[in-house]
């Protein structure tokens, strides 16, 4: 049988089956990316308000030194420490909101090892700089997610660990509120990605594992497979080479050759040797669509019947 058909045989067999299964792996991508967008911007919405309610100052200052309270006109109050007029040491800010924070205070700021509660019931644990959260603490949001790790001018910044409500689970480098650097993702579903990210997107070099039992090693970009990696299926099969946004597009330069070299050695087959491979492909289709078979047998009959004409 000439390679022409050969091709062509191959084609009408996994042509089908891989399109349809490449189309499912990069919708189920495009949505995780599109998830981790919409809570990346949640993130940067809670961050601001944060901001917004911290930097605010006492409608006016007292001239106390040590302990004293205070009620200040736009319903906002103070109990705590001053030194020089200015809230300084261990002290209590209520909001007239209801956000409240407990801890220490500098120079009328926000500055040591303090807790702020907000008024919609989210809270950050930590230490505080000038009004903002920085150094080491634990956001806990509204909607159940939880981040511990380091904080920048009220981001996360450094290592830390962000755990969603539905248990997924980040635990690596954030950068400016995102994950970025090196981390590993553990998906509620039960998929696990290791390797780097860069602006909450998978994106360099890693793994990962899906709960099925397929595994991906190699590049990626923006979430998705890209560039040279591996698949491993449950069933044994493999395909090494060149992915583009989550579709393999084909095979590595030396796995080229090596199926060249292969062509070759196939030329000097008889035409009946050809005839029974192309017949036991055709026999192993026609129980697949019969449903005698499940697509995993198939796939793997194929490959078989396949690696025995090398």
């Amino acid at each position: 049988m000439s390679d022409d058909k050969v091709a062509k045989s191959l084609i009408g067999l996994f042509g089908a089956s891989i399109a349809n299964k490449r189309a499912i792996e990069q919708r189920e991508a495009t949505e995780r990316m599109a998830e981790a967008q919409e809570e990346a911007n949640r993130i940067a919405s809670r961050q601001e308000k944060a901001d917004r309610i911290a930097s605010r100052q006492p409608a006016e200052e007292t001239s106390v030194n040590g302990w004293d309270r205070e009620d200040y006109d736009d319903g906002d109050k103070y109990e705590g420490f001053y030194k020089n007029g200015l809230r300084d040491g261990k002290g209590t800010y209520t909001y007239a909101d209801g956000t409240k924070y407990v801890g220490e205070f500098k120079n009328n700021r926000f500055h040591g090892i303090g807790t702020c509660t907000f008024a919609d019931g989210r809270k950050y644990e930590g230490e505080w700089k000038e009004d903002k959260p920085n150094g080491k603490g634990t956001y806990t949001f509204d909607d159940g997610d939880k981040y511990e790790g380091f904080v920048k001018n009220s981001e996360f910044h450094g290592k830390g660990t962000y755990t969603y409500a539905d248990g997924t689970k980040y635990v690596g480098e954030f950068k400016n509120d995102r994950f970025h650097g090196k981390g590993t993702c553990t998906y509620a579903g039960g998929d696990k990605y290791v390797g780097e990210f860069y602006r909450d997107n998978r994106n360099g070099i890693g793994t990962y594992t899906y709960a099925d039992g397929r595994k991906y090693e190699g590049e990626w970009k923006e979430g998705t497979p890209n560039g040279i990696g591996t698949t491993t299926y449950p069933d044994g099969s493999v395909e090494n080479g060149t992915w583009r946004y989550g579709l393999f597009t084909g095979m590595k330069p030396d796995k080229i050759k090596d199926q060249n070299e292969s062509k070759a050695k196939k030329h000097m087959k008889s035409d009946k040797e050809a005839l029974t491979i192309e017949d036991e492909l055709l026999k192993l289709k026609e129980l697949y669509e019969k449903d005698l078979i499940t697509e995993e047998v198939y796939k793997a009959q194929q490959i078989s019947i396949l690696e025995s004409d090398k």
